[in-house]
């Protein structure tokens, strides 16, 4: 499904100093003069607190018993060995606000319901929502207000009907899992991981990641599927691979303000640190999501100094994949 943009080039950003003058104008926590965060300002979140991408990884949570060998593989990626991608402009997904008026709520059928799992949805539609431009097609319509979130996966519009492979309805105060499909691989909803502007220019990034990669193994919960064909995208048979589902984690003990990475990556590899990031789709490399701005009035991404390989610099040696039973007694303990 997902793949890494051929077009990996670092987008031009503004300094640190810039970036917090962007931030005292907006009225969120800045970049702070060294460099690092300042403290983060409250940004809203997609799914309740007990769900498990919002649950803190536990201190004393054991690794995966194949943790060693899943990491070596991680760092065999086609298009980025050894360092991690953000997707924005390609291969992400747009997030689509209900508009006050010009909506009007339809049924989208899925071309493909055996995926998702749905035979279609009803949702708010309007003329100017547009998919990812690469052929996953992925969007999500988002309302607030009613707590609803419309995930969709090959998204197109034909003679003036909104059409699509799969389709999901998620509540936004629900765990973010989709137990009938959904529109990622694993059945992950389309918010889930995904970094959004609001919290890069608050400062802190409070939320696991979701990344996706050559290699993807049997479905872990929470996933409900996995890679098929062995896990591998294509026929290397010497791979170890991180299973669908799994959390793989950046060693809490590294010192991240050493890191020679910008303050959006150090964010980035803190989230990584303290909630992790959870293997949900293929990809021709290493990536994890930021938000496409296609469904915002302007790009704000460059004024944040956020680009495609503020990341890149986060060392994946230095990451392991923790055991699945431990991930699921966390978050349920919180429910």
């Amino acid at each position: 499904m997902d793949s890494l943009s051929r077009r990996g080039f670092l987008r031009a950003g503004l300094t640190a100093g810039a970036a917090a003058v962007l931030g005292r104008s907006l009225g969120c926590a800045a970049l702070g003069d060294d460099g690092g965060a300042a403290p983060a300002a409250h940004v809203w979140r997609p799914y309740a607190d007990t769900s498990v991408f919002n649950t803190p990884i536990p201190a004393n949570a054991p690794s995966h018993p194949d943790s060693q060998a899943m990491i070596h593989t991680l760092m065999q990626s086609r298009g980025t060995p050894g360092k991690i991608h953000v997707n924005i402009e390609k291969w992400s997904i747009p997030v689509w606000p209900v508009p006050a008026e010009g909506a009007e709520v339809r049924e989208v059928v899925c071309d493909r319901q055996a995926y998702s799992g749905e035979a279609s949805v009803r949702c708010p539609v309007w003329p100017d929502v547009k998919p990812d431009p690469m052929s996953d097609a992925h969007m999500a319509i988002v309302d607030r207000k009613a707590g609803m979130e419309w995930d969709f996966w090959g998204a197109r519009w034909q003679d003036g009907e909104l059409h699509t492979k799969a389709a999901s309805t998620v509540k936004l105060d629900g765990d973010g899992l989709t137990p009938l499909g959904g529109c990622r691989l694993v059945g992950f909803a389309l918010l889930s991981g995904l970094v959004r502007p609001e919290e890069i220019e608050a400062g802190e990034i409070d939320h696991a990641l979701v990344f996706a990669h050559d290699y993807v193994g049997p479905a872990v919960w929470p996933a409900v599927r996995g890679g098929g064909r062995g896990g591998r995208r294509r026929g290397a048979s010497d791979v170890t691979p991180v299973p669908g589902g799994g959390c793989v984690q950046l060693d809490p003990a590294l010192d991240v303000d050493a890191l020679d990475i910008p303050p959006a990556g150090k964010m980035i590899a803190r989230a990584l640190q303290k909630y992790g990031m959870y293997n949900s789709d293929f990809a021709g490399g290493l990536v994890v999501y930021a938000e496409n701005p296609l469904g915002r009035a302007t790009d704000p991404w460059p004024a944040l100094g956020f680009g495609n390989w503020v990341a890149g610099g986060i060392p994946v040696d230095r990451m392991r994949v923790v055991a699945p039973e431990a991930i699921k007694a966390a978050a349920t303990a919180t429910a």
